[in-house]
C-alpha cells in the first residue's frame, strides 16, 4: 500500500520558519494547518503546514507575508502568535516535506472522486452502512517520497446525527461517535448539544474552514440541533453535517441501532485479495494523475523487502528443544513439559478463583484441568472461590471480581458464553479490572470447553500467568542481554500530574524476570524526574548490560535523552525502539494471486524504520503490520525487528497469534488504569500479570 511519488509531480518549493511572539510558547500540527490555510485564501500558490515549516509553491515578499499577518492578528489566534515567518534562503525540501506536501495539495485536489469511487465499493446491513474511506500518509522510502494509501471501514448508522436526536432526543446524542461531511471525514465523540442552528449560525460562521460550514449551513434549517464534539479539527457542527458511527465491539450499539453485529464483523473484514482490490481503486486515480507511481514490490524494489522468516526453537523441560510451529505448540508443551517453576510452588499451591457464568460445564471443565495439571505438571491446585454471575454485565462482572480479589488468588478464571466479536467486550471488560490490581486473568470460552486440543493451551496460560515458564526462545539474542517494555503514564490532575513509569524485564532469551513500577505526582507539564526512571531501571539488573527497550507508540524526546542518561550513569547501553501501530500500510503476499503476507514479511523504509507483519490472521482478513522505528548508529533495523517478533511468541497459551510483543501488550489498557490511580498492589514483582 505505500507507492513513490513521481518527482515530476514536485514543484519548486520555498519554505518559511515560524518565529512566535512567545518563544516558549507551544505549536501544534492543528494551528500549523490554520495557519497555512489562511495564506492560501489570501496568497497565489499552495500554502501548506509540513514538518514544522510553512510550505508554499509561490513565495510572497516578506512585505506582503508582514502585511497579511497584522491585517489577521485581531481575528486569528494563530496568527496573533506569529511574529514573522522567516524565509529559508537556499532551502530544499527532504523527502517527507515534499511529500506532504504534494499530499495536501496535488492529492487533495482528488480526494473528492477517491471518495466518491469507494463509495460504491461499501456494503450495506440492516439499518447500517459499512463506508470504505481512504486514508493517506506522507513516508520516506529509501531517502524518496513516497504516499501510503489504506483503507479504513466505518460502520455508519443509516441516519444522520439530526435524525437521530429527532427520534430520541438531544441528551441522547451525548457520547455518541459520529463522523463529519466534510473533506477531512474526522471521527469524533458529541460532548454536548449548543443549541439550535439558528441561535448558532453566526458562531458556527466564524469558525469557518475555507468555507466548509458556509457549505455545511446551507442545507441546515434552523430548527436543528448545533453539538460540540471532541476528537478532530472542528469542533461546532450541525447535527445533519454528522454520521453516526456505530462502534464494532460494542453489543450495546448493536442493540441501540438494531444492526446485526456477527453480519457486521463479517463484511468489516477485508480478505487481502478484496482490500489490495479498493486499495487499486483509489491509486488508479492518483497514477492516471500522473501524481504516483506503481507500488514498491519485491520485483522491482527487492532491497526493500525481507522475509524474517526464522524458525526460531523452543527449550521445554530438560533442555529438550523443539522448533516453534503454532499448530503443534500445545502438543509439545504436554509432550515436553514445563521449562521453569516459580520457586513458590515447591511447596506451595497455586490459588486460582473462578467467575462462573456457564453453571455446570464450567465447573467441570475446572475440575479436569486441575486433575490434568497435577497429575502431568506436579503442581498442587487449590480452588479458593467461585463467584457465580446469572446475568453477564459490566456491572455484575465488577461485583465478582470484587469479591474473589479479597482472596488474593495467583490468578482468576472468567467462563463466559462465546463472542461474536473479534475482540469479546467481555473478556476487555475483565481484563480492564484486573490489570489496573495487578491480577492475572485467563477468560475461557463456552467452544474451547467442547475442543478437548484446547486444554494443553488454556494449562500453558493458566501456568504462564502465575509465574511460570512453559519454555524459552533456545537461541538467545546476540546483540543484547536484557529486553524491557517502558510504559510511561501521564494523567493531569487539577493538583498537578500524576507519573507512573513501569518496565517488564525479560531475559535474552525470553524469560520473564521482574517488573518495576513508580508513581509520583509532579508540577503540571513538568518532564519526568531523573530519579524516576533510576528507580525502574535499577543497579542489580542493568549494570553493565546492552538493553533493547521496547515502547508502546513514539517516544517522547526528553525521555529518549534521560534513558540515556540513565545507562550511562549504569554503564549500560540501551537500545529504544519504538513499536508504531497506528495508520500502518499493510503488506501483501503475491503467489498465483493477492494472498496473506507471511509471518515476518518486512518492507524497510530504510536503515532506522521498517513494516513488519507480526501475526498470522484468518483467510478472511488481512494482517496489520507494525511500525518499528530505532536511532541511527544504534541496533540494525533487522535487530530491532527480530526482537519485536521473537517477543511475539511468548504469549503462552493465546488461541491465536498475538501482534504485539510481551513487552508491550496490553499497554494501552494498563495506562488507561494507571491514569484512574488504579495501582497494582505489588510496585514491584516477578508475575507477568499483563499477559
Amino acid at each position: 500500500e505505500c507507492f513513490p511519488l513521481n518527482l515530476e509531480a514536485i514543484p519548486p518549493l520555498a519554505a518559511y520558519n515560524l518565529r512566535l511572539l512567545d518563544s516558549a510558547a507551544s505549536w501544534t500540527q492543528t494551528q500549523g494547518i490554520e495557519l497555512a490555510q489562511s495564506f492560501s485564501r489570501q496568497l497565489p500558490g499552495d500554502w501548506v503546514y509540513a514538518a514544522g515549516r510553512i510550505l508554499t509553491n509561490d513565495p510572497a515578499e516578506p512585505e506582503t507575508i508582514d502585511t497579511i499577518l497584522e491585517k489577521n492578528r485581531s481575528n486569528s489566534a494563530q496568527v496573533a502568535a506569529v511574529a514573522e515567518l522567516v524565509p529559508l534562503v537556499d532551502w530544499q525540501p527532504d523527502a517527507i516535506s515534499a511529500a506532504e506536501y504534494v499530499l495536501q495539495t496535488s492529492i487533495q485536489a482528488h480526494i473528492s472522486e477517491i471518495r466518491e469511487t469507494l463509495l460504491s465499493l461499501g456494503t450495506r446491513i440492516r439499518n447500517g452502512y459499512v463506508l470504505r474511506e481512504p486514508r493517506l500518509r506522507a513516508w520516506e522510502v529509501a531517502g524518496y517520497p513516497a504516499i501510503s494509501i489504506s483503507i479504513r471501514s466505518n460502520l455508519l448508522y443509516d441516519r444522520n446525527l439530526q435524525q437521530y436526536i429527532e427520534e430520541h432526543s438531544p441528551e441522547d446524542s451525548v457520547g455518541l461517535r459520529v463522523m463529519d461531511r466534510t473533506p477531512v471525514a474526522q471521527v469524533a465523540t458529541v460532548e454536548k448539544v449548543l443549541g439550535t442552528v439558528a441561535q448558532q449560525r453566526e458562531a458556527l460562521l466564524q469558525e469557518d474552514h475555507q468555507g466548509i460550514m458556509q457549505h455545511l449551513l446551507q442545507h441546515a434549517a434552523d430548527h436543528e440541533s448545533v453539538v460540540q464534539v471532541s476528537g478532530g479539527q472542528i469542533t461546532h457542527l450541525p447535527a445533519s453535517a454528522l454520521r453516526v458511527v456505530i462502534r464494532t465491539q460494542s453489543r450495546e450499539d448493536w442493540e441501540r441501532f438494531g444492526v446485526d453485529g456477527t453480519q457486521a464483523v463479517h463484511v468489516l473484514r477485508l480478505a487481502p485479495a478484496v482490500r489490495a482490490k479498493i486499495v487499486r481503486t483509489a491509486s488508479d486515480i492518483l497514477k492516471n494523475a500522473g501524481i504516483i507511481e506503481n507500488a514498491y514490490n519485491s520485483r522491482t524494489h527487492p532491497e526493500r523487502f525481507v522475509q524474517m522468516d526464522f524458525t526460531p526453537s523452543l527449550t521445554f523441560a530438560e533442555g529438550r528443544v523443539r522448533p516453534y510451529q503454532a499448530e503443534t505448540l500445545a502438543a509439545d508443551f504436554l509432550q515436553n513439559g514445563l521449562y521453569a517453576r516459580h520457586p513458590r510452588f515447591k511447596s506451595a499451591p497455586i490459588t486460582l478463583a473462578m467467575i462462573n457464568t456457564l453453571d455446570n460445564i464450567a465447573s467441570d471443565f475446572m475440575e479436569a484441568m486441575r486433575r490434568q495439571i497435577e497429575r502431568d505438571f506436579d503442581f498442587e491446585i487449590e480452588m479458593i472461590r467461585e463467584r457465580t454471575v446469572r446475568v453477564v454485565s459490566e456491572k455484575n462482572i465488577a461485583s465478582a471480581v470484587r469479591v474473589v480479589e479479597k482472596e488474593n488468588p495467583h490468578a482468576v478464571l472468567a467462563f463466559f458464553p462465546d463472542s461474536q466479536t473479534e475482540r469479546d467486550p467481555n473478556d476487555e471488560y475483565l481484563k480492564s479490572l484486573t490489570l489496573g490490581k495487578g491480577i492475572a486473568s485467563q477468560s475461557i470460552y463456552e467452544s474451547t470447553m467442547h475442543n478437548p486440543d484446547a486444554m494443553a493451551l488454556v494449562i500453558m496460560g493458566v501456568l504462564a500467568k502465575t509465574g511460570n515458564a512453559p519454555f524459552s526462545l533456545t537461541e538467545p539474542l546476540d546483540f543484547a542481554q536484557l529486553v524491557v517494555g517502558l510504559d510511561v503514564v501521564r494523567e493531569h490532575l487539577t493538583r498537578g500530574d500524576r507519573l507512573v513509569v513501569m518496565t517488564r524485564i525479560y531475559r535474552r532469551d525470553g524469560l520473564f524476570m521482574q517488573y518495576f513500577m513508580d508513581h509520583t505526582e509532579i508540577e503540571p507539564g513538568a518532564p519526568v524526574p531523573f530519579s524516576t526512571l533510576q528507580r525502574v531501571f535499577p543497579i542489580m539488573f542493568f549494570k553493565g548490560k546492552t538493553v533493547v527497550v521496547h515502547h508502546d507508540g513514539e517516544l517522547p524526546a526528553d525521555i529518549r535523552q534521560m534513558l540515556h542518561q540513565v545507562a550511562d550513569g549504569l554503564g549500560a547501553s540501551f537500545h529504544p525502539v519504538e513499536i508504531l501501530r497506528q495508520h500502518v500500510p499493510r503488506l501483501y503476499g503475491l503467489a498465483k494471486q493477492i494472498e496473506q503476507a507471511p509471518w515476518g514479511s518486512t518492507f524497510l523504509l530504510g536503515a532506522t524504520e521498517a513494516f513488519t507483519v507480526t501475526s498470522a490472521p484468518t483467510a478472511d482478513r488481512t494482517a496489520q503490520p507494525l511500525h518499528i522505528r530505532i536511532e541511527r548508529g544504534t541496533l540494525t533495523i533487522e535487530q530491532a525487528v527480530y526482537s519485536v517478533l521473537a517477543w511475539t511468541l511468548l504469549h503462552y497459551g493465546s488461541q491465536e497469534q498475538l501482534a504485539l510483543p510481551v513487552t508491550i501488550q496490553h499497554a494501552a489498557d494498563l495506562a488507561e488504569w494507571l491514569k484512574r490511580g488504579m495501582l497494582p498492589q505489588h510496585q514491584q514483582g516477578d508475575i507477568p500479570f499483563w499477559l
